[in-house]
């Protein structure tokens, strides 16, 4: 009877540190190469999201205003076909979403800083 508790501790643990991981950083993210050409080589770069995935993640990360916030209705008024919502995250706690056009950011909105 101590194992199947043993499994289901075992598979407690692990499913909350991969909830944990997955917390905080939006997956897949793009190769180093792509940040560096965005300008942002020490960071963490997604792939582009789509705008349900971006109010998502940003509810996931503790911020479930940003629909009504003055960037994010920013953000969707200077939007283009082609533009691109990622979400940049550096160490140094310079983490934000971030509207580009090509490889130029546009704006920056609903940054969070990690302790």
């Amino acid at each position: 009877m101590g194992i199947p508790f043993f499994r289901t501790a075992h598979t407690v643990v692990f499913a909350g540190l991969l909830m944990a991981g997955c917390a905080h950083y939006p997956g897949p993210r793009e190769p180093a190469a792509v940040a560096r050409k965005l300008g942002y080589p020490e960071c963490q770069v997604s792939q582009p999201m789509r705008r349900y995935e971006t109010l998502d993640y940003s509810d996931l990360i503790g911020d479930p205003t940003l629909a009504e916030s003055p960037k994010w209705i920013e953000a969707m008024s200077v939007i283009e076909p082609g533009d691109d919502l990622r979400y940049v995250y550096c160490r140094d706690g310079r983490n934000f979403f971030g509207l580009f056009r090509g490889t130029a950011l546009i704006l920056k909105f609903g940054g969070m800083i990690y302790d």
